[in-house]
């Protein structure tokens, strides 16, 4: 069990550091180190994460306040977050902190568990817990979290390419993205077939698209 998590994150961290359609937005600053972040008092949980965490091969910090943690968490991914607060969860909510969160207690109410429930970013555990039964949310989280983090880069980076276009680039773009051909947006456009062509090449080489089913995933 935990050979086949370590090596499902040792795989999720390779593409993760070298995917080059989902480039960095904060290259300098980003560490993509897998990290479990404990936040709270040290205590027989804290432990868990501790031997967990050893077993898979990745960094476990301990943040004893929530808002130390809050102004590092966004920097290291993939990352989640290990706590025995059930009331941690909102207040994550409340800062829009991204990460997966595994709550573990030994003592929560009925009302607890339906509400952490209805976020499927939280896993809820009960203390005592084994550790495969750890370790694997664990991997599910920073697994969770690492295709989360890729989908937002690979956004804004389509983004920031679309944003370079000329008005002309956008328009070609807009009738190539509906299937349209050369000689329709060249008539629609009242402009030459080639020049079509040459924009249509200018608008690949921009968003690095090898066709137009890769410009469309």
């Amino acid at each position: 069990m935990l050979e086949d998590v370590q090596g499902d994150l040792q795989a999720t961290t390779n593409i993760f550091r070298v995917d080059p359609a989902a480039p960095w937005t904060e290259d300098a600053a980003t560490k993509t180190e897998p990290t479990v972040f404990f936040v709270g008092r040290a205590t027989r949980t804290h432990q868990y994460a501790q031997h967990a965490t050893r077993a898979l091969g990745v960094t476990c910090r301990h943040m004893t306040a929530a808002q130390p943690f809050f102004k590092e968490a966004c920097n290291t991914r993939p990352a989640c977050v290990l706590t025995s607060d059930p009331q941690f969860h909102s207040l994550a909510q409340s800062h829009q902190m991204p990460l997966p969160i595994i709550v573990i207690s030994e003592h929560l109410e009925v009302s607890d568990v339906i509400r952490l429930t209805r976020d499927d970013t939280v896993t809820v555990l009960e203390s005592p817990c084994q550790e495969n039964e750890l370790a694997e949310a664990i991997g599910t989280a920073l697994r969770a979290d690492a295709r989360q983090w890729q989908a937002t880069n690979r956004l804004q980076a389509l983004r920031a390419r679309e944003s370079a276009l000329s008005p002309r680039e956008r328009q070609v773009l807009m009738r190539v993205m509906d299937g349209r051909p050369n000689k329709s947006i060249a008539r629609e456009l009242d402009v030459t077939q080639r020049t079509v062509e040459n924009i249509r090449a200018r608008v690949m080489t921009k968003f690095q698209a090898t066709s137009v089913v890769h410009l469309t995933r």
